[in-house]
């Protein structure tokens, strides 16, 4: 009897576990409890760390997985997916991005585009799929391939096929192929900056799927020729003897005698000494600039960063470095940036970097660079806004 009883136990164990099982299995399929939309979307190619988030639990996504409403794709460095609505449209999306389906019926998709790169096409069925990203929503109609860019505020939207329309500020914008909007939005920011699409300073995701596509508005060979051209010079820089390297320093000293002025939570992110990142030696690509270096910097060493897109200053201004922000010690406080002694008077983003150049980023608490030792105006050559 007592054998018997261990035998039921023992087995009754097993078949616990095994439900268990199957019901995480059918849970992350979505095979037995999402009967409208079993089947509708799913992963269909999967490269790399990719994950799903679904109820709070994250998943390895694979190829084959049936997406729900409300799940999040969270495509992580070096990696890339693909998801698809049957009948309706593709999402393809590039290395560090992030969307989520926020509706997904047999006639309807939604998605929102949380930040990184995602390439839409395949769609073929009237205005019934929809695109949010920041504060935008794009509505694409049958036949319409578009692109969508997001980080920190910025949204950039490419059109390549079809006409599309955008929703913003309550306003409706018509697009057409061969658009290109730049969103800007913030809390005293909104701005729109139109142009056209340029494969030359197109992303190589984005360009790879328009070779899949044949080409749309641009030549294949053309855009081959740029895959090409790029890879190459990668090569040569990676396998150069003597990289160029460039020296890397953050500190926010000024902000030690107004720590009285700071919020509690921002002055714990004050280090004793005022360095955030100790003078470091970054290795650099050729033409790469002052913004790049330090966002790569920045995310090699853990120090947070936060940016947004300035249409004035035709690139990135640095709104905050590990967690201090802009305004935090006084209104017209800020991070401004010096190579080699000098503070340039235009954003970082389009200063090129040389080999040997000694970049250092400082916190000024009264925005004009004299706490700094800096003399304001000083030969017509500092602005207010230096970064």
């Amino acid at each position: 009897m007592k054998r018997k009883a261990a035998f039921f136990g023992t087995a009754l164990v097993v078949l616990v576990v095994l439900f268990g099982a199957v019901m995480l299995l059918t849970g992350v399929y979505g095979r037995w409890f999402s009967r409208s939309t079993a089947g509708l979307a799913s992963a269909e190619e999967v490269s790399g760390d990719v994950s799903i988030a679904r109820d709070g639990t994250y998943y390895a996504l694979k190829r084959g997985i049936v997406l729900r409403k409300d799940d999040t794709i969270i495509v992580e460095q070096n990696a890339a997916c693909r998801a698809t609505a049957k009948g309706l449209v593709r999402a393809s999306a590039d290395s560090e991005s992030r969307f989520r389906f926020t509706e997904l019926e047999d006639t309807s998709v939604a998605f929102e585009v949380e930040m990184g790169a995602v390439y839409f096409d395949g769609v073929e069925q009237g205005d019934r799929v929809s695109v949010s990203v920041s504060d935008v929503e794009l509505s694409m109609a049958a036949g319409s391939i578009a692109a969508v860019e997001a980080y920190n505020g910025t949204a950039t939207i490419s059109v390549f096929k079809g006409a599309p329309e955008m929703r913003f500020a309550d306003k409706t914008y018509p697009l057409l192929q061969g658009d290109r909007v730049i969103v800007v939005t913030g809390d005293d920011t909104e701005s729109l900056m139109f142009s056209y699409v340029s494969a030359s300073n197109m992303r190589e995701f984005f360009i790879e799927q328009l070779i899949d596509c044949g080409g749309l508005l641009f030549d294949v060979g053309e855009l081959e020729d740029i895959l090409t051209m790029r890879r190459t010079d990668a090569s040569h820089t990676a396998v150069a003897e003597e990289p160029s390297t460039c020296t890397l320093e953050i500190r926010c000293d000024t902000v030690l005698d107004h720590l009285d002025e700071l919020e509690d939570d921002v002055r714990a992110h004050i280090p004793e000494d005022g360095i955030l990142m100790a003078a470091t030696s970054v290795s650099f690509a050729e033409g790469e600039n002052v913004y790049e270096v330090l966002r790569r910097a920045c995310l090699s060493a853990g120090v947070t960063i936060n940016y947004n897109y300035a249409v004035t200053l035709s690139g990135y201004y640095i709104r905050e470095l590990g967690g201090l922000s802009e305004k935090d010690c006084g209104p017209y406080s800020g991070w401004m940036y010096k190579v080699n002694g000098w503070y340039p008077n235009y954003g970082c983003a389009k200063y090129l970097v040389d080999d040997g150049d000694v970049i250092v980023w400082s916190y000024s608490c009264d925005g004009l660079g004299a706490d700094l030792g800096i003399e304001p105006w000083m030969n017509g050559r500092l602005e207010t806004d230096t970064n």
